[in-house]
């Protein structure tokens, strides 16, 4: 009997051995290490400023290839320059409307980076709505636009537009020229010899001033560039910007088409939008 208790006592010392350990503490002394079984805690990699940019050419500014007519343009090169200036910072590459107008100064041609390959044409009024709506889409990105000669109007008409609903981060008009008070007809009856309509040598003016104070109380920067040196087509000050003058030896028109590659503007465009 007392060998079967013993044998009874053996089995149970060993459950207890294999159970909860055999010789060790309950409690673990202060010099054992402990390992931390907690999963590593991941941190956020910082989310990366989006950037979508309205990029509008002027007048005749379409390359001569019908089917790809931004191809080579200087809007194109704007773009460029701006995505590789982010990629150098980090920064993801932007979204886009580039816009271009051919001998119909009506209807703008324009590519997004949505779909680059395909251009689309619309008339002024239907493409100010097209943009807009786009840019709604992009509530995470910082707008900014640029437009030289028409296009400089058309940014004003844009930035007008979705005042309220999307206002640019910034907004870059380079010598605006007003596609309504200054057409194309105009143009070329002071290069026959006629007068220079007056409305070709100063800033758009279909805009009212309440308009442009609108524009300029919800844009973060607007850079108005202008020059006075090509007697036939100029622009001039805008109120709500803050203006710049550039000068350029007097010639026709030289000046007006100049004035967009000039280094000091190309370097103030990827200055804003490099700043965010």
């Amino acid at each position: 009997m007392s060998k079967l208790i013993n044998l009874q006592h053996i089995l149970l010392a060993t459950l207890t051995c294999i159970t909860i350990g055999c010789g060790e503490n309950k409690t673990r002394s202060a010099e054992t290490p402990t390992v931390n079984t907690k999963p590593r805690q991941v941190q956020n990699q910082p989310k990366k400023r989006q950037v979508m940019l309205g990029l509008f050419g002027g007048y005749l500014s379409c390359g001569s290839n019908e089917e790809a007519p931004l191809d080579g343009t200087r809007m194109v090169r704007y773009m460029q320059a701006i995505s590789t200036k982010l990629n150098k910072e980090g920064g993801s590459q932007p979204t886009h409307v580039i816009s271009c107008f051919g001998l119909d100064a009506t209807v703008v041609n324009f590519i997004t980076s949505a779909d680059p390959q395909k251009v689309t044409k619309l008339g002024v009024r239907d493409f100010i709505k097209e943009f807009g709506d786009l840019a709604e889409t992009q509530t995470d990105a910082d707008l900014h636009v640029v437009g030289h000669s028409y296009g400089g109007w058309l940014s004003l008409q844009v930035a007008s537009a979705i005042r309220n609903t999307k206002p640019p981060r910034s907004l870059t008009t380079v010598d605006p020229i007003s596609h309504v008070l200054c057409t194309p007809p105009d143009v070329i009856n002071s290069l026959i010899g006629n007068p220079v309509k007056s409305t070709c040598n100063q800033a758009p003016a279909d805009l009212s001033e309440d308009s442009l104070q609108d524009i300029a109380a919800v844009t973060d920067k607007w850079l108005n560039f202008y020059q006075t040196d090509a007697n036939l087509l100029h622009s001039g000050v805008l109120n709500g910007a803050e203006n710049v003058k550039i000068s350029f030896p007097a010639a026709p028109l030289d000046p007006h088409t100049k004035i967009a590659d000039d280094a000091s503007v190309i370097a103030k465009v990827l200055e804003l939008v490099g700043e965010g």
